[in-house]
C-alpha cells in the first residue's frame, strides 16, 4: 500500500510549511523482497523510489481515451523517474527465474541485436562489450549466478566421489 498525506495538515501546522509524506506498507513476500533487493546491494532510497515508479503513475487525463494505461504521464513525474529503475515486489506464483528462463529470453529477446552484432564485430568484442558494461547488476541475475555456481561445486563434489569409489586399491 502507498500511503502520500499532507503531514502538516495532519500535525495542524498553520505556519504555511509544505510537508508531503510518502510510506510504503509491505507485508510478506512483498516485505521480503525489498529486503532482498537492498541485501543484493541496492541501496534503500533506490528500491523505494524504484516501487513508487513502477506502481505509482501521475498521468494526464484524455477524455477521448478510456484506457488510462495510454494516457501521458506528468512532465514533473516523468523528470522525477528519470532515471530511476523500476523495481516490482510482486512475484508471478511459481515464475522463479532459472536457466531455463534465461535462455528463453535469449533467445527471443536481444537476440537478432547479439547475432547482428557479432557479424559486425565478432565474439571478442561483443565480450569487451559484455565486461565493460556499466550497468547494475539485477538480483535475479545475481541469484541465478549464485544457484550456478552452487550447481557446479555440487557436481564436482559428485565426481570426486565417483573418482574415489572407482578408483582401484593395490595391496603393497
Amino acid at each position: 500500500m502507498i500511503r502520500i498525506y499532507d503531514k502538516a495538515a495532519e500535525r495542524n501546522l498553520s505556519d504555511g510549511s509544505k510537508w508531503t509524506r510518502i510510506e510504503l506498507q509491505l507485508r510478506d513476500e512483498r516485505a521480503q523482497e525489498f529486503a532482498n533487493l537492498i541485501n543484493h546491494g541496492v541501496k534503500i532510497n533506490e528500491v523505494f523510489l524504484g516501487v513508487l515508479k513502477n506502481y505509482l503513475r501521475y498521468v494526464i487525463p484524455d477524455e477521448t481515451d478510456s484506457n488510462n494505461r495510454r494516457w501521458p504521464m506528468t512532465d514533473y513525474w516523468l523528470k522525477l523517474m528519470d532515471k530511476i529503475e523500476n523495481y516490482a515486489l510482486w512475484k508471478s506464483p511459481g515464475m522463479e527465474y532459472n536457466l531455463w528462463h534465461l535462455e528463453k529470453y535469449l533467445k527471443n529477446q536481444p537476440v537478432n541485436a547479439i547475432k547482428t552484432y557479432v557479424n559486425i564485430y565478432g565474439t571478442g568484442e561483443l565480450m569487451k562489450l559484455v565486461n565493460s558494461s556499466t550497468v547494475k547488476s539485477s538480483p535475479k541475475y545475481d541469484n541465478l549466478l549464485q544457484e550456478a555456481e552452487r550447481e557446479k561445486e555440487h557436481i564436482q563434489k559428485i565426481r570426486q566421489g565417483l573418482e574415489e569409489v572407482s578408483a582401484p586399491e593395490y595391496d603393497s
